[in-house]
């Protein structure tokens, strides 16, 4: 099983009376709002109520956002095979010099998403490595 990720501790009053999809909501809108370290927290308290691969994914990009990269890296590992948290993982890799590792992650998510609509620009990433 994979690792946990780390997740942010909430304030009670942040997160009061709100379930697991309305703290992934509010996360994912604070995320797009440019509110990184506020998703993660709102983000932390939904993967805490509900796990979901989904909530690491996004919990990892609030975390590479943010510019926490350890965090990402560990979060976004314990996504699993989620196709978005297998591309930003690769990203991360790249951006931090770890070419193997942007090879490696780059080749399994094309093994486990072949016909992903993101395939194509994989590929060409690939040939630039």
């Amino acid at each position: 099983a994979p690792a946990e990720p780390p997740l942010e501790a909430a304030a009670p009053a942040e997160t009061a009376g709100m379930d697991a999809t309305d703290l992934y909501h509010k996360g994912v809108q604070q995320l797009n709002n440019g509110q990184a370290l506020a998703a993660t927290v709102s983000l932390s308290a939904s993967q805490r109520l509900r796990p979901s691969e989904r909530t690491v994914a996004k919990l990892g990009q609030a975390y590479m956002d943010a510019g926490k990269l350890k965090d990402a890296e560990k979060t976004l590992i314990a996504a699993g095979r989620r196709p978005e948290a297998m591309l930003l993982l690769a990203i991360l890799f790249q951006q931090t010099s770890r070419v193997d590792r942007t090879r490696k992650t780059y080749n399994a998510f094309l093994t486990h998403h072949p016909n992903h609509p993101r395939a194509a620009w994989v590929r060409n990433i690939l040939k630039q490595l």
